[in-house]
């Protein structure tokens, strides 16, 4: 995600915020294309026409396209390594299979860094794919050479940088899986596991929730039990190779994405789906592929699925003009029916809002004659102004303060929401300081401090310290494993 970045960044000759978002940004457009070609493997033109456009104009998927974030570019990747997979399968021409199999290991080296589920997921369909199909047989030592010598060379980085910290990334990895699930029961978890597919499917694909759950719930188990119904059936009737393993990649991916998000259950949020987001659409696929290879009501049928399809186009259009619209109006974010659809970040900060806190406080600065800076504030708050302004003035002298700090000389500024203020600052900070101004801008408030002369004595300070929570079973293993600052380049070589 980081080289992306830095690409990026040396080819537009800027660091500005949008710059590092262009390769999350490029990554989702080529994804159209892309899923085309591959629906195409399967599907007939007509088909694989409409599903591609379900997802060009989904919400969900615009939404994530925009903004840099690592999850961000897994269903290109994911999408390629299966495209790859299936082409290297079935590939009699040695030199193109070692074409295929080398996108395979790009793409799986590249998605493994993107997300922890994504690396845990592709392994396991590529194994279970492989397995089922018997397609392993095509494939002898040079191609395992190839994935292993590409794998090792892209992870180069993971791997030098968990030498260096004593396995860190490892035990992060090993810890998630190992305690998470511990916080429900199996049986629960398997529920929630289902409840929250059938539940985003819908979402996804209509941006409706009902706000009961129970009918986005029976839409989405409704299109999983079709598209898996319809996967079997076809299994038994379809005579042609290549369309019999695509169907049998597309189970692997529903399986093993509903199985190794099973520990996660109650925290399923959308990101997590983005290695199997394809797969709703390929169920509507099916669907569209069933009603018009009727021999039946021929046209009625067409007509149904051109007015479904274009329904839920214009729904995910009208949500996606109305959450870019409500950036310039300022209005608040309302679609057509009281619909909820999913909305990332509910506090829909911009780079403009983070510009004018950033301004706010180098005016401040200015002021001062330079004096030494100290932010306190939720770290997605807080950050992006601190590098806008640091972008703008290289070597400015800043830190984070902290209960102990007592520079007299330096500025001290908290950044909150637009709704925060001096409140927002922790119980047992405030008595330390003075509110000199509490700059409020239509997201985000800045409050500047003061520090005062007279600080708490150490017997009010010891009153004033927010107790400790009681840890929670199963969590004190957390407290083992520090998280570790990146490891450069420089710091190896």
């Amino acid at each position: 995600f980081y080289y992306f970045q830095y690409i990026s960044a040396n080819l537009f000759g800027s660091v500005a915020p949008p710059v590092f978002a262009y390769p999350d940004l490029l990554f989702s457009i080529l994804t159209v294309p892309l899923l085309f070609v591959f629906l195409k493997l399967f599907f007939k033109s007509s088909t694989a026409l409409l599903v591609t456009a379900l997802y060009a104009t989904n919400f969900v998927v615009i939404q994530f396209s925009r903004f840099a974030w690592n999850p961000n570019s897994i269903p290109f990747w994911t999408l390629l390594i299966f495209f790859a997979l299936l082409r290297a399968a079935d590939e009699k021409r040695q030199t193109k299979r070692y074409i295929w199999v080398l996108l395979v290991a790009i793409g799986w080296a590249v998605v493994g860094q993107l997300h922890f589920v994504a690396l845990a997921a592709v392994p396991a369909v590529i194994f279970f794919f492989l397995l089922w199909t018997g397609k392993w047989k095509n494939f002898g030592w040079k191609e395992a050479a190839l994935v292993f010598f590409v794998m090792v060379l892209l992870f180069a980085p993971v791997i030098l940088s968990d030498v260096k910290l004593k396995g860190d990334n490892i035990k992060q990895f090993m810890w998630a899986f190992k305690y998470k699930p511990k916080e429900h029961g199996l049986a629960a978890n398997l529920a929630a596991d289902v409840t929250m597919h059938a539940n985003y499917y819908a979402q996804i694909l209509t941006t409706y929730i009902s706000p009961t759950g129970k009918a986005s719930l029976a839409a989405g188990a409704a299109l999983v039990l079709f598209g898996l119904t319809y996967i079997f059936v076809s299994l038994k009737k379809e005579t042609d190779e290549s369309r019999k393993i695509f169907l049998k990649l597309i189970f692997s991916w529903a399986a093993v994405s509903y199985l190794v998000l099973i520990p996660f259950a109650f925290q399923i949020k959308p990101r997590f789906l983005f290695f199997e987001i394809f797969v709703p659409f390929i169920f509507v696929g099916f669907g569209i592929e069933w009603l018009l290879n009727g021999k039946k009501w021929k046209k009625m049928a067409t007509a149904a699925v051109i007015a479904a399809v274009a329904g839920l186009v214009c729904l995910n259009t009208e949500a996606t003009l109305a959450w870019f619209g409500k950036f310039g109006s300022g209005d608040d974010f309302k679609v057509w029916g009281g619909r909820h659809p999913f909305v990332q970040y509910p506090k829909e900060i911009t780079v403009s809002d983070n510009q004018k806190v950033a301004d706010y406080v180098e005016t401040k600065w200015l002021e001062s004659n330079r004096a030494k800076l100290y932010f306190y504030g939720n770290l997605e708050l807080r950050n992006p102004p601190i590098y806008i302004l640091e972008t703008k003035n290289p070597g400015i002298d800043y830190s984070y303060f902290s209960y102990r700090t007592k520079d007299f000389s330096g500025r001290y500024f908290s950044i909150t929401t637009a709704e925060g203020g001096f409140e927002s600052l922790p119980k047992q900070y405030r008595p330390k300081f003075d509110m000199v101004e509490n700059k409020i801008f239509p997201k985000l408030a800045v409050q500047e401090l003061n520090l005062k002369e007279l600080q708490p004595k150490l017997s009010e300070e010891e009153s004033l310290k927010a107790p400790k929570a009681p840890s929670k079973p199963g969590k004190n293993i957390e407290n083992k494993i520090k998280k570790s600052d990146r490891v450069l380049w420089g710091d190896l070589f």
